[in-house]
């Protein structure tokens, strides 16, 4: 009787492997969500994702791509909106006869002759001389009010985040040099599956979760005010604190909203725009969203499992982390003064 020999293991059609491909690279998805959506062995995928779409020769064409071809390419790349996410490495997998045959260095150089770059939604914010004026401003005078770190352990500080099943903050496409980076729509966060959080902290001290039920809709003043500013103020006063942090949201900046912070008897902290980087509560949304990612299979998280998961991250987050990012206001307002009003990294 012959030995057992073990089956070889069946490889995916170049359209699985395309799909697989798409999934991994420009959806996020892990192996094992993907073999789950297309029932395949976690193996498969990953075999699907390392090897080419289709058996390809070890020759490829070399020369430039002529103008007939780069008239096609253009029209390939225009023709769907979602292949400007493709990587150029990757372009050969995808691209149509003629084209595939060759390689990537040819594509890379005919789509820059058709003027496309490759290009990532910038970070750090543009700030105008007005802006950085004001944040110089406000570093100076919260310095002469609060110049010791732990000056900063009575104010509360808040915000609200989007958690999704999403691990992708940041989005590499192909544009025009004439398209507006700013503005264009593929830069646009994708919020598939998730859910509004709201929290707020002050010193060690760290306030309740709250989450923003999908049947509210967005966040309006009057939902601002009927909704959290109760939990915020009931937490305010409980461990009698000082002052009120919230960023310049159209729902924080109302006129109604002001006044009902001054019936609740909440002083507020005047913000400067596009200050970002000096609110503390930004680095815990981070640490939030990166604890959920590390101790789940994020993006086969369903609402509820995803909402179980923003609460035990939530509870994770420790007290001495909370202080060490309430004490830091002290080197960011430094730092904003030392960069005459410019941002800051954290």
């Amino acid at each position: 009787m012959p030995p057992h020999t073990p089956p070889r293991r069946k490889h995916l059609t170049r359209d699985e492997r395309i799909a697989a491909k798409a999934l991994r690279f420009h959806g996020g998805f892990t192996y094992k969500a993907i073999a789950q959506k297309m029932r395949k062995t976690p193996r498969q995928i990953q075999d699907a994702c390392i090897l080419p779409a289709t058996p390809r020769k070890n020759e490829k064409r070399e020369g430039a791509i002529g103008p007939e071809l780069r008239e096609q390419l253009r029209a390939w790349m225009e023709e769907d909106p979602r292949r400007r996410e493709i990587p150029w490495d990757d372009l050969r997998f995808y691209v149509p006869e003629p084209l595939s045959s060759y390689g990537p260095t040819a594509l890379k150089t005919a789509l820059r002759t058709l003027g496309f770059r490759r290009r990532i939604r910038p970070r750090k914010v543009e700030l105008l001389p007005a802006q950085r004026e004001a944040r110089l401003a406000f570093a100076e005078e919260q310095l002469r009010l609060r110049p010791r770190p732990e000056d900063w352990d009575n104010v509360l500080f808040s915000d609200e985040t989007w958690a999704v099943n999403d691990t992708y903050f940041r989005r590499w496409i192909t544009i025009y040099d004439y398209e507006d980076l700013q503005e264009y729509a593929l830069f646009r966060r994708r919020h598939p599956k998730g859910w509004m959080f709201s929290g707020c902290y002050a010193g060690v001290r760290k306030g309740p979760g709250f989450f923003w039920e999908k049947e509210w809709g967005g966040i309006s003043v009057e939902l601002y005010i009927e909704y959290w500013l109760p939990v915020a103020a009931v937490f305010f006063h409980e461990n009698q604190l000082d002052l009120y942090q919230q960023d310049n949201a159209p729902a924080h900046r109302a006129r109604i909203t002001a006044q009902a912070l001054r019936e609740m008897r909440m002083p507020t902290l005047k913000w400067p725009a596009n200050s970002l980087d000096l609110n503390p509560i930004k680095n815990v949304w981070a640490i939030l969203k990166l604890e959920i990612a590390e101790t789940n299979d994020i993006q086969a998280l369903d609402l509820p499992q995803l909402r179980e998961a923003v609460i035990r991250a939530w509870a994770t987050i420790t007290p001495e982390t909370l202080l060490a990012l309430s004490r830091s206001m002290v080197w960011r307002l430094t730092k904003v003064i030392e960069n005459n009003g410019g941002s800051i990294r954290t």
